[in-house]
């Protein structure tokens, strides 16, 4: 189990099993970096419905990805829209969303949550809690965005369970991470 401290993230989930990070260097600014991160659809990230729906995140998920206008709304709009909750949203520093589930099951949907203490509170067994953040770091002239994920197993189960399907998903959820990013500079970087 890992701790870290300091960011928005860990007042939601400090203490985890499993995690992955990235970065990536933007010729913008902070605020242009931010407004990228909440406005980044999946038409600008190569393979995105595809990996998604292999994953199986969710049936609803899913379902919306391959929707008309699926293609057009914002990213962190659908995961909002397939059970995630917005835990943060620091314009600049970092925005975080959670969600509850038990995502190693082929047909399944994240646990309703409305509200950041809801997702603190939970601690049904057999599920796991994921946050995921983006942090931007820079000025009027470069920053760096990071996107962090977390996921702690609400038992011994859950963690077994969730460890074979981080094995099998990683490689994906790593490319689809490493395109959101590039899709972000892109976004900030693109003279308006």
């Amino acid at each position: 189990m890992k701790v870290k401290n300091s960011l928005r993230i860990d007042e939601f989930l400090p203490t985890y099993h499993f995690n992955e990070i990235h970065s990536i260097h933007v010729n913008a600014s902070a605020s242009r970096c931010y407004q990228a991160v909440k406005t980044v659809t999946p038409a600008e990230i190569s393979l995105f419905v595809i990996l998604m729906t292999i994953r199986s995140f969710s049936l609803r998920f899913a379902r919306q990805a391959r929707g008309p206008s699926s293609r057009t709304v914002p990213i962190l709009s659908a995961f909002l829209q397939a059970g995630f909750v917005l835990l943060a949203d620091e314009i600049g520093p970092e925005l975080v969303l959670g969600a509850v589930g038990r995502f190693w099951r082929p047909v399944q949907r994240a646990y309703p949550l409305t509200r950041p203490e809801e997702f603190i509170a939970f601690s049904m067994a057999d599920h796991v809690k994921v946050a995921a953040n983006f942090l931007v770091d820079g000025d009027d002239e470069t920053s760096r965005v990071t996107t962090e994920t977390r996921i702690f197993a609400t038992d011994e189960v859950a963690r077994r369970k969730f460890a074979f399907y981080w094995f099998v998903i990683r490689p994906g959820s790593a490319l689809i991470r490493r395109d959101w990013l590039k899709a972000i500079r892109n976004r900030s970087e693109a003279r308006t």
